[in-house]
């Protein structure tokens, strides 16, 4: 009984070991290390310099920077080198699997012809039925065309485009990578897919044009809706995409909403919001018995502290914050100090939160330096603030003056 039991044991150990080598075997033989064994012959630039019309044999080579995983770039795969960028039509979807951006490719172009659709380059088939257009590489043919070498790279650095390029260079960099800085979108709070539209896209147009030509966001309809829901901006920042042309109007086409990088202002306290609530949500600490305490005026929607002649220390502490999410976080209010003489009044915040039942501890506190104030009027005040900051305080230390503090607003950035 033990010997059959050992033989048993030895099957089975023998079954799990050569089932655990065909599944590295077959791992190996899904996803191997590519390689492509032959060269370019031909740089981009020299194949769209060749002509429109059926290619020789040449063999070109780029960098992949489009991506049809969101819904843009149907059936369409571009890729760039140093020299220029092209685009490749393929009979196959969902290309981001094969072709992830920063993939090297080849392409042997023998079999394939150049053609153009409203003045963008594209490399594809003959089209029997539309002479004008080319048709999609047939998906049986996909990999006798294009193939992938390598492990992916980091995309290229993308091509600036600024109200000094020329549309020129808009034409060299066509099917290529970009990035306008500094720029908004002439309408904002719409969204990126007109759900309404008759045409299959469309196009949100920026503030910067070149050459008296459009430079416009084109979106297809079949987006998914990461981008096609979202709405087009305030403000200004900066856009990326594949830059195409159709027709007098440049277009930049996005991969994913990442490529719309904009920062967005986002109220975390606002004083007009909380005009209901007992000292407008803020906490009072009077620090000297014989000080005199802040106040509000509802009327006003604004903070008051009347100096008694005794000597004060009153603090008012603001909600506590989060601004972990934000970037350049800052603090504007107006003040008005009666007599200008007396300025015991400043402005502190704390990293850490603040409980009305603990003792206050005024080591929590940093000072943020204020303005002179040199009139006794309103007077605006911008402060930026730490990221870390949990709490801000309004400070009286004088004994006969009168303050008065309103608008005030904690307001940070956020990625759009």
């Amino acid at each position: 009984m033990n010997k059959i039991t050992r033989n048993i044991k030895n099957l089975i150990l023998f079954a799990i070991l050569s089932l655990f080598l065909f599944s590295c075997d077959k791992e190996v033989a899904i996803a191997p290390y590519i390689t492509y064994d032959g060269e370019a012959n031909w740089t981009i630039r020299e194949l769209l310099e060749y002509g429109e019309g059926q290619l020789p044999d040449s063999t070109i080579t780029g960098i992949v920077v489009s991506s049809d995983e969101q819904g843009n770039f149907y059936k369409t795969l571009v890729i760039q080198d140093e020299t220029g960028g092209i685009q490749i039509k393929i009979a196959n979807t969902s290309l981001f699997n094969r072709y992830p951006i920063g993939q090297q490719v080849f392409v042997k172009c023998q079999g394939l012809r150049l053609g153009q659709y409203g003045g963008l380059p594209q490399v594809g088939t003959l089209n029997p039925d539309d002479p004008t257009r080319l048709a999609d590489i047939p998906s049986k043919l996909e990999f006798n065309h294009i193939y992938r070498h390598g492990l992916v790279k980091k995309e290229p650095a993308p091509f600036t485009i600024t109200a000094t390029t020329t549309e020129a260079d808009l034409l060299d960099h066509l099917n290529m990578y970009i990035e306008i800085p500094d720029v908004s979108f002439k309408v904002v709070g719409v969204p990126f897919v007109d759900p309404y539209a008759a045409i299959a896209y469309t196009s949100r147009e920026l503030s910067l044009s070149i050459g008296g030509k459009k430079l416009v966001v084109n979106t297809s309809k079949y987006v998914k809706p990461q981008i096609a829901l979202a709405l087009t901006p305030p403000g200004k920042g900066t856009v990326r995409g594949i830059l195409t042309k159709f027709n007098n109007d440049y277009q930049i086409v996005l991969r994913s909403i990442k490529d719309i990088d904009f920062k967005i202002a986002k109220t975390i306290y606002d004083l007009e919001e909380h005009l209901e609530e007992p000292m407008f949500g803020w906490r009072q600490v009077k620090r000297n018995a014989n000080g005199v305490e802040w106040s509000v005026m509802k009327s006003q929607k604004s903070f008051q502290i009347i100096g008694n002649n005794e000597e004060s220390d009153s603090w008012l502490i603001s909600p506590n914050l989060d601004l972990s999410t934000c970037s350049n976080p800052y603090i504007e209010l107006e003040r008005m100090i009666l007599p200008l003489s007396d300025t015991h009044f400043s402005l502190y915040y704390s990293t850490v939160n603040y409980n009305p039942n603990d003792p206050f501890q005024i080591n929590n506190w940093t000072e943020m330096i204020l303005p002179a104030y040199n009139s006794e009027v309103w007077d605006y005040v911008n402060l930026t603030l730490p990221t870390s900051a949990k709490a801000v305080a309004l400070r009286y230390s004088g004994s006969d003056a009168k303050v008065y503090v309103r608008a005030v607003k904690i307001i940070g950035l956020e990625q759009y």
